[in-house]
């Protein structure tokens, strides 16, 4: 067997610290509307941004109802509003559904001025952004230090900000997945690089076709052949090393994957976990796959291997829309996903989500492999909230039934399946 030795560039990108603005930007330079809609007392009523944030340090954070991170950071937020009321101003932005948000706000009482932007005039125009929750940082005298996340915001940050000092924190970049790849050389067989997470990234995933005429000498005379070569590349951002692994092995489910605790890194999705990978190939020199594969082994330390075993699985055999929880979605601009479970109850919010999605998120609930024949081309909008008063989450039968009852049919079946081991390398 031929052995092939390739070079792997790595670039180890840190997180931007310093403005992402322009030198000196001031709100009032970039808001040429400043008058805005917000929702008080369950109407909309006009509201001056910059006149209501003169002189004060103010967080604009944008944020949406389905979003659990939006939600945990809003209660970050909150402990520092009730510690400064008077000198920090907090604008929640949402051009979510109007009526969710009113009843969102009434429910929960963040002291907090909520804006609806409709028009996504601050969303779009003027502090455009990939991803939420997302947090523009203004200091007193109206100047834009920062965009960032709302954990970042300590309350270290904002009396440094009210005593006119430097601050130093993680921006969050603008994500452009059309940036991340650089041309390479016509002559390139393969092409290697692994970069850390950077703070803005969202989770992406492209491989893209391409073929060139390729001329190959095949002796120092006059001996040569023509022929075509075809390119493949991958290109992902915010990925961890198992969905890495996963993409290179054609997309196998997650719980095909067994590994020992010790790894569980693998599986992790703190920043520190995340990666970013630019990978192209060309047939000439064989499978995308089984490169990548290898590429993978050896930067991370690690082997796989394939094996079969007949294994216990559940079958999405049908989404009910006639039990008042499943409805079919045709909106994709309302796409959004929220999943909170414990033993003890499961809470599933969805927006556009077709049966792939479906079974991923149950997937990650019974932590064995879920399959469908459901077209992934239906899309649905979603709100179940089970609760089961005592047990746990291995007595499957039970969940399969409360699952029934809010429009999931599933059953238990048995299948040899191809699963792909992970261990560290010797």
């Amino acid at each position: 067997m031929k052995k092939y030795i390739f070079t792997v560039l790595i670039s180890l990108v840190t997180l931007n610290v310093g403005s992402l603005f322009a030198q000196d930007e001031y709100l009032k330079n970039k808001v040429n509307k400043p008058e805005l809609k917000q929702i008080k007392n369950k109407t909309l009523v006009d509201y001056n941004l910059l006149k209501q944030t003169k002189g004060k340090v103010t967080i604009i954070e944008f944020w949406e109802t389905w979003c659990s991170p939006c939600i945990k950071g809003m209660h970050h937020l909150k402990t520092l509003k009730e510690k400064y009321s008077k000198e920090l101003e907090i604008v929640c932005v949402s051009c979510d559904d109007l009526e969710k948000t009113k009843s969102f706000i009434k429910k929960n009482k963040f002291p907090f001025t909520f804006i609806y932007d409709k028009e996504k005039y601050l969303k779009a125009e003027i502090f455009p952004h990939s991803g939420i929750p997302h947090s523009i940082l203004i200091d007193k005298t109206g100047k834009i230090q920062t965009s960032t996340l709302p954990g970042f915001i300590t309350e270290d940050v904002i009396k440094d900000l009210m005593e006119n000092e430097q601050i130093d924190i993680p921006n969050k970049e603008l994500f452009n997945s059309e940036n991340l790849s650089e041309k390479k050389s016509e002559n390139t067989f393969i092409n290697f690089e692994l970069r850390s997470y950077q703070l803005g990234d969202r989770g992406f995933f492209r491989t893209e076709f391409k073929t060139r005429s390729k001329r190959i000498l095949t002796d120092f005379t006059d001996g040569y052949k023509d022929t075509i070569e075809n390119i493949t590349e991958t290109t992902s951002a915010s990925k961890n090393i198992l969905e890495l692994y996963q993409y290179a092995y054609e997309n196998i489910p997650l719980t095909h994957f067994l590994y020992d605790e010790e790894l569980n890194y693998i599986n992790s999705h703190l920043p520190n976990h995340l990666y970013t990978m630019i990978f192209s190939s060309s047939d000439l020199i064989g499978n995308h796959y089984s490169i990548l594969i290898n590429q993978l082994n050896s930067i991370f330390g690690l082997k796989t291997r394939i094996q079969e075993k007949e294994t216990e699985v559940l079958i999405l055999d049908a989404i009910n829309t006639n039990t008042g929880n499943i409805t079919k979605s045709y909106d994709y601009t309302k796409s959004g996903t929220s999943l909170n479970d414990d033993y003890f109850r499961y809470t599933l919010s969805a927006s556009y989500i077709n049966s792939m999605l479906v079974i991923k998120a149950l997937e990650d609930f019974f932590k064995i492999p879920v399959e469908t024949e459901i077209p992934a081309t239906d899309f649905y909008n979603i709100e179940i909230s089970i609760e089961k008063d005592r047990g746990d989450r291995e007595e499957v039968d039970v969940w399969l039934e409360l699952f029934k009852r809010n429009g999931l049919i599933l059953r238990k079946d048995k299948k040899i399946l191809k699963f792909i081991e992970i261990e560290k390398s010797i």
